[in-house]
């Protein structure tokens, strides 16, 4: 690697590389399929842009490492003659355990044990007698849950500055690569659910299904869904030969003298053409070009080619023979001699691929052909071929044994449903009839938890109107709605220039009155001195009254809380507001509140429930902020118990008043005005009355 001076000359520093190098693996992420491509290109990036000589990529399985991959390097010398390999296996394990880097640099060589310093008992020491330095860095789990596997690496020896470079960004590729591995499990794992739920639900589906029809249905629809292919057509064998590979050697129609009939037994979707249609037999004659049961020779269609037909022939010796599979695709890419049957096809079909592979039954005798087709070309050949081979596997037994219930009479006869007797009809009616309402009858006692709900809203439990106390213009709005203030902070401003011009005056008309006073006192004239004196009076008075108005123009929060309204505070500046309007609205946002709106007739059972059991009845709240989360309210008086509340001239409301418990972390994040739905548990009930309760109370009121 080059020294850390040069990295860092070349790309800025350090931090640059780190970002860089984690941009070019996300790049190789997205075009990367597979865990071993992504791995090799990841190798290949590091030996590119860090020098790194040589990796092994090794992945956790649960009990051990996995090496997965190993990319080319010079050879580490003196492996095998002193147990180097051991070392490094365990460096590579001691990096997973212990979640951090280990670096091995170049060693003299020496015995690895001797008799002053043995080696800890199952333990092989840590060494490294080659002339690389390596390292080995854990790769991250995103889930934080251990160590995904080790990344070892080997460098040409530096200096120390240049190992502590290479080790922080062997950790941020070992970063990226972990988030790669933990998707591609993933996306894999979800896959093989899927692939692995939906094979068992078909097999399912054809296990005990003997009629043909609807067997047939249920292969043509599931491959074409499993494939995602555009038609699946199913042939029948009236006359079941034997696979390729059997024990009596060659099939009979197996470039025999003559060839396997086929019947168009099903298809996919709502085209279904006639059997003795030119199109299905057109079908046919690909399908048996397809599988090779026209003629012996089995052609370059077949995926495998000579290898495929060795497999073929040779069998497996009293097991199951392996299936071929005849794909042929519309363009080749090269010049081959297609038959005339496969050419015939994609002259008159809009398909860009067909493939074909036969049905065994249980006795490896071909009873039918499975056919797919496809206007696109297939993205995983080989994970096609495997499904093909599964369905097939399946669909030819069932098939199999369809058929040979249909051509034994004695069979069919025990397989088909004896018809019932006029008097065993009327008997399953009634037993049916009195299972039904048996049934019926336990749903009903059956106990389910009842639940009362209704809408819920917080508000809180002090509000504050805050007035205006003199009649003026706003000049300012210090505040907005929602905003939390502190007690004695500013929240409007009025004007105050003629209620300060008016205190101005007063106080001249005061200080006048008073020197009036004192001159009339002077001069021994009692009656103006008095005048004077009580002029001074008034004046003081209507000081105090205007200075406790200029006071008033600039309106303060009285309490600390935050800004409910209203709505038009924001608008308010420039506007003459009268004496006593409402400015601001204050909540205090430490004592909250939680009204639920019920009907009338269920306030009157949640009273009844509450004075009978004489403990506190639970009230689960789910606010619309965060629906995931339950709150665990309490009602425990009737005082809590609010009917009658009235809002307008003709509507009333009935519901509950519950107090928020200050003990719940949530407090502070409550806002006023959030809604959603509060349920009161009222233990358990029998189906019957949750479901006719307000049946038998529209009964009750009614009757009269």
């Amino acid at each position: 690697m080059r020294n850390p001076e040069g990295l860092c000359g070349q790309l800025g520093s350090l931090e640059e590389a780190a970002a860089e190098l984690l941009a070019l693996l996300s790049e190789r992420a997205t075009v990367c399929p597979d865990l071993e491509s992504y791995l090799r290109a990841h190798g290949e990036l590091l030996a590119a842009r860090l020098d790194l000589n040589g990796s092994v990529y090794s992945l956790w399985n649960g009990e051990g490492l996995t090496t997965v991959l190993t990319l080319p390097g010079s050879e580490r010398d003196r492996e095998e003659e002193t147990g180097q390999r051991e070392a490094f296996e365990q460096a590579a394990l001691a990096a997973v355990h212990r979640q951090e880097s280990i670096v091995l640099p170049p060693e003299p060589f020496e015995e690895p044990a001797s008799a002053s310093a043995p080696p800890v008992p199952g333990e092989t020491p840590l060494f490294n007698r080659t002339a690389w330095e390596h390292h080995f860095v854990p790769i991250p789990s995103p889930t934080g849950e251990g160590a995904a596997g080790v990344l070892h690496g080997w460098f040409a020896a530096a200096e120390p500055e240049a190992e502590e470079a290479r080790q922080y960004l062997l950790a941020v590729a070992a970063s990226a690569l972990g988030k790669f591995v933990h998707e591609w499990i993933g996306n894999r794992g979800a896959r093989e659910l899927t692939v692995l739920q939906g094979e068992v639900h078909f097999l399912a589906g054809l296990l005990g299904e003997l009629e043909r029809g609807p067997l047939v249905q249920a292969v043509v629809h599931y491959a074409r869904e499993a494939s995602g292919c555009e038609r699946v057509l199913v042939f029948r064998a009236p006359v079941p030969s034997l696979l390729p590979g059997g024990k009596k050697g060659r099939a009979e129609g197996w470039g025999g003298k003559r060839k396997l009939r086929l019947v168009l037994e099903g298809c996919s979707g709502v085209h279904h053409p006639n059997p003795r249609s030119e199109q299905a037999r057109q079908a046919e004659r690909v399908a048996r070009r397809l599988v090779g049961l026209a003629e012996p020779r089995l052609t370059r269609l077949l995926i495998g080619g000579e290898a495929r037909r060795e497999e073929h022939a040779a069998g497996h010796q009293g097991e199951e023979p392996a299936l071929a599979i005849g794909f042929a695709p519309r363009e080749t890419g090269e010049e081959i001699e297609r038959p005339e049957e496969i050419a015939a096809y994609f002259d008159s079909v809009p398909m860009e691929w067909v493939a074909a592979v036969w049905l065994p039954d249980s006795w490896q005798r071909i009873c039918g052909i499975l056919l797919l087709e496809g206007r696109a070309l297939p993205a995983d050949p080989a994970a096609l071929f495997v499904l093909m081979r599964r369905i097939a596997r399946a669909a030819g037994r069932a098939l199999g044994a369809s058929l040979r219930i249909e051509e034994s009479p004695a069979l069919r006869r025990a397989w088909a449903r004896p018809a019932p007797s006029a008097g065993g009809k009327r008997l399953g009616k009634s037993l049916r009839a009195a299972a039904a309402a048996l049934g019926v009858a336990a749903l009903l006692v059956m106990p389910v938890p009842l639940r009362i709900k209704g809408e819920a809203v917080v508000r809180s439990g002090l509000t504050v109107a805050v007035p205006a106390l003199v009649s003026a213009r706003v000049e300012s709005v210090r505040v907005g709605v929602g905003e939390r203030v502190e007690r004695g902070d500013l929240l409007l401003e009025l004007d105050g220039a003629d209620t300060l011009l008016k205190l101005r005056e007063a106080e001249q008309e005061y200080r006048r009155n008073l020197s009036e006073a004192d001159l009339a006192l002077s001069l021994h004239k009692d009656a103006q001195m008095q005048a004077a004196r009580l002029s001074a009076q008034k004046a003081a008075a209507a000081i105090q009254r205007l200075a406790a108005d200029y006071r008033n123009t600039r309106v303060r929060a009285p309490i600390s809380g935050l800004i409910l309204g209203p709505e038009t505070l924001f608008f308010r500046k420039g506007q003459v507001v009268p004496f006593g309007e409402t400015l601001v609205e204050l909540a205090d946002p430490s004592r909250w509140e939680v009204k639920v709106s019920l009907r009338e007739q269920d306030l009157d059972r949640i009273s009844r429930a509450l004075a009978k059991s004489g403990r506190p009845l639970v009230v689960r709240l789910r606010l619309q902020a965060d629906p995931t989360r339950s709150y665990r309210l309490v009602l425990s008086r009737a005082s809590e118990l609010r009917q009658g509340i009235h809002e307008g001239a003709t509507r009333y409301e009935f519901g509950l008043l519950l107090p928020w418990p200050s003990a719940l972390p949530e407090t502070g994040a409550l806002k006023s005005g959030m809604r959603g739905v509060a349920a009161v548990e009222m233990g358990w009930r029998p189906v019957a009355e949750l479901l006719f309760r307000d049946f038998w109370d529209f009964v009750r009121l009614h009757w009269l």
